[in-house]
């Protein structure tokens, strides 16, 4: 399911059109205009509204037309039309565009893996039992890769499980104990490793030193776990960490 990025008509207090309207304060709330997201045009989407129209230098009037809507979505629109500086190498690649991913802070918003942009790297999906950061590390591999026109056998999943047994099985699975990571560079994917075989979280490294990477990741918190709601830049030891390369 392709996100919506774009209005060709105006929504304003009372409208019926709750899908739209729960669109609208959704991107309100990326935007920093912290509302309930419920579906209901109230005096408190209004108010959103015209504090973004305010910050973006629109016109103030409380309604969310084409041009208001474009100014909210243009983090993801932007991404969508996202050229890179390095198109000869993969790797330089997927870390390029992760960089940009993180510059425009992808969040959640209306819930646990919830909002637009998770809807955007899990294909429509989203909710309590779809967290998304294998999502988010296979589409960034997945765009770098059509931007460049470098193929990967890497998959397209949403598992971190799916993520570290395809490389088992194609000996790309590196452990973060193993001694030996030279072959680990940056573009490459790690996998927290919650048990042999089971692997709980992932992000992309994008810079590797002896004893840590620095990564970009999607569905982290303060712990580094999969449930958090945001895309940030994290610095990993490798004791808990296997890596994915292709």
């Amino acid at each position: 399911m392709a996100e919506i990025l774009s209005l060709t008509e105006t929504i304003e207090r009372g409208s019926k059109q709750k899908n739209l309207v729960t669109l609208v304060q959704e991107w309100l709330c990326v935007n920093g205009q912290r509302i309930k997201v419920d579906g209901d045009f109230g005096p408190a989407t209004q108010i959103a509204i015209t504090g973004f129209q305010k910050i973006a230098g629109a016109v103030q009037t409380g309604k969310a037309d084409p041009s208001t809507f474009d100014k909210l979505v243009l983090p993801l629109k932007s991404m969508t039309q996202v050229s890179l500086t390095n198109k000869t190498d993969l790797l330089s690649a997927v870390v390029e565009l992760a960089l940009k991913y993180l510059a425009v802070h992808p969040v959640e918003v209306g819930g646990q893996n919830m909002g637009p942009w998770i809807r955007f790297f899990m294909d429509g999906n989203q909710g309590e039992s779809w967290p998304w950061c294998a999502g988010f590390d296979t589409y960034v591999v997945k765009q770098a890769s059509a931007l460049t026109g470098i193929k990967t056998a890497l998959p397209r999943t949403y598992s971190c499980d799916v993520l570290g047994a395809w490389a088992r099985n194609n000996g790309k699975l590196v452990q973060g104990t193993s001694g030996n990571l030279s072959g680990v560079k940056p573009g490459h994917l790690f996998l927290v490793r919650k048990s042999q075989g089971d692997w709980q979280h992932t992000g992309i490294v994008i810079e590797m030193g002896p004893e840590h990477c620095v990564t970009v990741e999607g569905n982290t918190n303060d712990e580094g776990s999969r449930e958090g709601y945001e895309v940030c830049r994290r610095i990993r030891s490798f004791n808990s960490l296997d890596f994915v390369t292709y």
